[in-house]
């Protein structure tokens, strides 16, 4: 009837509005955030997770996952300390997972670990690279020993990819407690220097313990894991010098322990001579020389 049709009419405008006020609202919630995320990182020389993401990836590749879990509306926050989701690298598909620090210091609860264990089982079943960016302040204190055991299964989900697809983490900004412990059990380690650091536990805590005053570079920086303790593999000048890296090191690896390595077209020719080999190492046994050079003049075009 008329009157029925004019009441269906009515709902599907109401509902329509609601649509429409509830992404406006949305909306402004996830720019207020990304908002106050961009003044909170810039200020200390970084880079919010989003911007992170969309330079590391693909133009409009990547796929977010339970974007709205853990949300505090009330707080301004529509999602939770960390950002999970598919994307390409290079054309070659990727699981990445970026720690935002503007949510509570990028710390880790029960739907931060859930997220990322998601995002690892698709990655395993998918038998793809996982790649972690990571600044956080480690476990969540107010969730307690849900926090910590969240830790733990992660650690246990990295030891059950490890030699099944390569696993990078890299370290954008202060990591410390559990945060710190995941990415040693991965194959790879990268560090910006002079605006990352690993440790137990900070510098305020040091000296609260035993009195002594050290700088978060000196206990945990990136060329102090590079140089000297060996848990970092490779020390990036900024972040954008650590994105690129990143996309340098995965170009050597396969995607799983299945696939063969990717071939590239060098142009160099295996039969060529190079002379500085005569003459690279001193006749005088005492002498030193770079082992490095060796290396470059044999490997093609000189990328090792």
């Amino acid at each position: 009837t008329p009157s029925s049709a004019k009441r269906i009419d009515e709902a599907e405008e109401h509902e329509a509005i609601s649509r429409r006020n509830f992404y406006d609202r949305t909306h402004s919630i996830l720019e207020a955030a990304e908002e106050k995320a961009r003044k909170a990182q810039h200020a200390r020389g970084r880079q919010t997770a989003r911007e992170r993401l969309d330079y590391l990836l693909d133009e409009g590749s990547f796929s977010e996952l339970n974007r709205y879990a853990g949300g505090d509306i009330e707080a301004g926050e529509l999602g939770s300390a960390v950002i999970t989701g598919i994307g390409t690298l290079d054309g070659r598909p990727v699981a990445v997972y970026a720690q935002d620090f503007s949510i509570r210091g990028g710390t880790l609860g029960k739907v931060e670990g859930d997220k990322i264990l998601l995002l690892m089982d698709r990655a395993l079943s998918m038998r793809i690279p996982i790649i972690a960016l990571l600044d956080s302040g480690g476990a969540r204190i107010q969730e307690g020993v849900t926090a910590l055991a969240q830790y733990g299964r992660i650690f246990r989900k990295t030891t059950e990819a490890s030699g099944v697809v390569p696993q990078i983490s890299v370290i954008l900004g202060p990591c410390a407690g559990g945060a710190v412990y995941g990415p040693a059990l991965t194959d790879f380690i990268i560090m910006t220097k002079n605006s990352s650091y690993m440790f137990v536990t900070g510098p305020s805590v040091v000296k609260a313990a035993t009195g002594e005053e050290i700088s978060s570079e000196d206990l945990g920086g990136g060329d102090l894991h590079n140089s000297v303790s060996g848990v970092a593999h490779f020390a990036a000048e900024n972040e954008d010098d650590c994105i690129q890296q990143i996309r340098y090191l995965l170009s050597f690896l396969p995607s799983n322990n299945m696939d063969d390595a990717p071939i590239v077209e060098t142009g160099d020719d295996p039969s060529r001579m190079d002379e500085s080999l005569n003459t690279v190492i001193p006749d005088n046994p005492n002498a030193p020389y770079n082992m490095k050079d060796v290396i470059r003049s044999i490997v093609d075009n000189g990328e090792f």
